[in-house]
């Protein structure tokens, strides 16, 4: 079994310099901040940057001329601050390693975090064509290169971009596709890069108020593609201003689509996640495998809140609310995702949908938070379409807090594991976040799933639901069930199915008959109950095993603690369970389950002892 952590990723490199070290580097300070044709170098290679008019005018143009004329890792300063239109053609595309800086730009003042630390030097494609792009770094040769401080605004291609080999590109304090006052300036699309070990974004310093990695907002299209390995995108404001606040300046697409392997998208919980809101697409889309998406806020966006597909991916840690489309969708070909403490919630469709093959479902809020405030998605908190995942399950994967969602656990799939979660509540009696309609709903032919120390409390239309539609083998077993509307558990989604003798109906879990508890003697602490069960076994699989909980007070069939278990053989016999117990009184109701995993409802309800009702949980202390 996985262990939810968030593991490190290979080939980031965890600092950040612009001195690039090779024998031949050179610095090119701009000068003039017009650009006009033909103003590129007047003899690119001599190690001079002037333009072709008279006099010495080192312009961008010339100054990229130069850099890729010669060989080693040169630095473009600015001596100037303000708008550089770019006029008639592109800027050249970058070559060589190159690191372009506006930190030394006049009235430039580095801040604790990117809102108090905009560029002063901007470069416009206001006067390019419809397609043009901004900075384009190509071949192997422009590795490492760098961009900081930058403002890219009003181009209509992509504002930053890189080929397959021009890998190791170090993008951060640049604000994309908005002006320093927050005015939307945007551009065909922000950043696209392809290759590996790239980084967008940085952590900011100790004691900062954030990270000092990248504006990427107001995009006609995607802000940040990238496709390859081992990329780290952190600490970027994509969708918003760079207070990341609620003024919306959202990408037309996606914020962030990754296609590729062992990719961090976000940061530690100690670190700088990214802020993805208001954008038209999915908040964050990724595809490959052993990617991580982690500790990001996501909000606001038309899609969903991060799409994942692949195999091995991890999504840990993050905040995704508001989003149109679901919270977190898994979808049909991914394999073996982790998703882990993760909160999720007031999403327009479902809290996590599970499409895949194996996923683990941990330690989530859905629907709510830690203080039970309602968070609730508008269908389920969590969708099990694929097979075989496990949602809670024990020391290596913690339980969920599922609640205020339209149901809490929808299942459609097979062999999945639901267990130790709070759905709408716990036993104890202490505040409920019941979900709108039921606690688990099973449907669509879902089969073999396994139902195991849950909570399921204050859901208006019954604990677990089998709905007619739904498979056998579903095992219900060992749950903790107080204050549901309805029935603790319901099979055919009518309310409680009476016995039909010998059990020869048939439907969802066989439609497996109660046992019928025949009689309840409490004497000396032990509580001796007598029942049987009306099933043959050509219609159930045998033994059964019987579970006997105490009921938790209602006029409805569900029973809060489990009190024991007793192995039936002999179908029809009479048989007794002795179970050992402090009680003085109460309630009683068992279930069976056949040894194909069939389980019942609860059966009709008797009393043992002398019953108090005001402490009908049996939670409190025993008399003495």
């Amino acid at each position: 079994m996985r262990t939810p952590t968030v593991l490190p990723m290979c080939g980031f490199a965890l600092a950040i310099s612009l001195a690039v070290a090779t024998a031949s580097a050179a610095d090119f300070t701009v000068t003039s901040n017009i650009d006009v044709i033909p103003a590129g170098d007047s003899n690119p290679g001599d190690g001079v940057c002037e333009d072709e008019r008279s006099g010495v005018r080192c312009t961008l143009r010339a100054a990229i001329e130069e850099a890729n004329a010669l060989a080693g890792g040169d630095r473009i300063l600015f001596g100037v601050a303000g708008t550089i239109a770019i006029i008639g053609t592109p800027l050249p595309a970058i070559t060589g390693p190159t690191v372009i800086s506006g930190k030394g730009a006049p009235g430039y003042v580095q801040g604790s975090s990117l809102a108090n630390t905009p560029p002063v030097v901007y470069l416009s494609g206001t006067l390019l064509g419809a397609t043009a792009d901004g900075l384009r770094f190509r071949n192997a040769n422009a590795t490492p290169s760098f961009v900081s401080a930058i403002g890219l605004i009003h181009f209509g291609g992509t504002a930053i971009s890189s080929t397959v080999d021009a890998d190791e590109l170090h993008i951060d304090g640049c604000y994309i596709g908005v002006e320093d006052d927050g005015t939307a300036a945007g551009n065909g699309n922000g950043v696209f890069l392809v290759g590996d070990d790239n980084q967008i974004g940085r952590r900011g310093p100790p004691g900062g108020s954030g990270g000092l990695g990248n504006v990427v907002s107001a995009s006609a299209g995607d802000a940040i593609t990238v496709v390859g390995s081992g990329n780290l995108i952190r600490a970027n404001k994509i969708g918003t201003t760079a207070t990341g606040g609620a003024i919306d300046r959202g990408n037309g697409g996606h914020g962030i689509l990754v296609i590729g392997e062992q990719n961090l998208l976000g940061d530690s919980p100690q670190g700088d996640g990214n802020v993805l809101m208001f954008n038209g697409g999915d908040g964050v889309r990724l595809h490959g495998a052993d990617n991580v998406v982690a500790n990001n806020g996501i909000h606001g966006n038309a899609g969903d809140g991060v799409q994942v597909g692949g195999s091995g991916n991890q999504v840990a840690g993050n905040a995704a609310s508001g989003n149109g489309g679901d919270g977190i969708d898994l979808r049909a070909d991914t394999d073996a995702t982790l998703v882990v403490d993760n909160l999720v919630g007031r999403n327009g469709a479902v809290g996590i949908r599970v499409e895949g093959m194996g996923a683990m479902v941990c330690g989530n809020r859905i629907g709510t938070t830690e203080v039970y405030a309602d968070r609730g998605n508008h269908t389920a908190g969590v969708h099990l379409i694929g097979n075989d995942a496990i949602v809670g399950h024990g020391p290596e994967c913690a339980g969920n807090l599922i609640g205020f969602n339209s149901a809490g656990i929808d299942v459609h799939g097979n062999g999945n594991i639901i267990a130790g979660n709070r759905i709408g509540g716990d036993a104890s009696g202490g505040i409920d976040f019941g979900n709108l309609t039921v606690g688990i709903v099973l449907e669509d032919g879902a089969s073999d799933n396994e139902m195991v120390e849950n909570s399921i409390a204050a859901n208006p239309f019954g604990g677990v639901v089998v709905e007619d539609t739904a498979g056998n083998g579903n095992d219900i077993v060992f749950n903790q069930f107080r204050g549901n509307g309805m029935a603790g558990i319901d099979l055919l989604g009518d309310g409680v199915t009476m016995n039909d003798p010998g059990d020869a109906d048939s439907g969802p879990n066989m439609l497996q008959n109660t046992p019928v508890l025949l009689d309840a003697v409490l004497e000396g602490g032990i509580l001796e109950v007598s029942y049987r069960v009306d099933s043959t076994a050509i219609e159930s699989a045998y033994p059964l095993r019987i579970e006997l909980q105490l009921g938790d007070g209602s006029i409805h069939r569900q029973g809060i603690r489990t009190l024991g278990f007793d192995s039936y053989a002999t179908p029809g016999a009479v048989a007794v369970m002795d179970v050992a117990t402090p009680l003085q009184g109460g309630l009683l109701l068992a279930i069976a389950t056949d040894s194909m995993g069939n389980s019942s409802e609860f059966s009709p309800i008797i009393a043992f002892g002398v019953p108090d009702l005001l402490f009908a949980d049996g939670f409190e202390d025993p008399a003495p």
